[in-house]
């Protein structure tokens, strides 16, 4: 099988009545009309914004905007949504498999199979192809590869087991894994990747991606002795 180091950027639901859907509530201990009426005043946008943040980590709303991948120590290839006016999701992910198709093709000089790749990536298992597999049910973009969770090989999950976590970023400190100059500018986290999108700043989205990929794939090597 061939080693696919891979990573997705999330983005909140993208209907157009998104907040309106959100169901804000006030706390329990509000029993007086005019006191919720009150706490609802104050209160309902920034909960309803909050909550609406977080769709962008389930993947009943949330959408793909970004895929990065690399097949073996190739280049890494990344797609992006937002530089084309009808970047949406289901495009996105025809153009990533289509690219990975390719990618395989010229790696291995022949048509790949649909068990041909073994998924890497951190926390890969239960977020990136769990989301990518929701994601194609929801557009009806159906994959051209298998997304095997047996075949994966999870950074995070080699690092802290099936109940602990680690993030990205403090496993490659303690790795001493430390990105090329290309990527030593980048300084953002995923829960900005929501705020970039809406700037159009796509670029950084994609450069903030690549650059998990070169990391998964560095600690990939480190865990397998390569």
């Amino acid at each position: 099988m061939i080693n696919v180091p891979i990573d997705i950027e999330t983005i909140p639901d993208q209907r157009p009545d998104a907040l309106e859907r959100i169901d804000v509530q006030p706390p329990g201990n509000y029993k007086k009309p005019e006191s919720i009426d009150k706490w609802m005043a104050e209160n309902a946008k920034s909960v309803a914004t909050e909550k609406w943040h977080k769709t962008a980590l389930s993947g009943l709303h949330g959408e793909i905007c970004s895929i990065s991948y690399a097949v073996e120590d190739r280049e890494i290839q990344t797609l992006t949504r937002g530089y084309n006016e009808n970047d949406d999701e289901a495009t996105l992910l025809s153009m990533f498999w289509f690219s990975l198709n390719g990618e395989l093709y010229k790696y291995l000089e022949r048509e790949p199979s649909r068990d041909s790749v073994r998924w890497v990536g951190h926390n890969v298992i239960d977020f990136d192809l769990r989301f990518i597999k929701q994601r194609s049910f929801v557009t009806g973009v159906r994959p051209w590869f298998d997304l095997n969770e047996k075949e994966a090989f999870d950074t995070m999950r080699e690092w802290a087991g099936w109940r602990n976590t680690v993030s990205l970023d403090n496993l490659c400190e303690a790795l001493g894994i430390v990105p090329p100059e290309e990527y030593a500018d980048i300084d953002i986290d995923g829960s900005q990747v929501c705020t970039l999108f809406q700037n159009k700043e796509y670029e950084t989205i994609a450069r903030y991606n690549a650059l998990d990929v070169w990391n998964v794939r560095e600690i990939y090597y480190r865990m397998k002795w390569a």
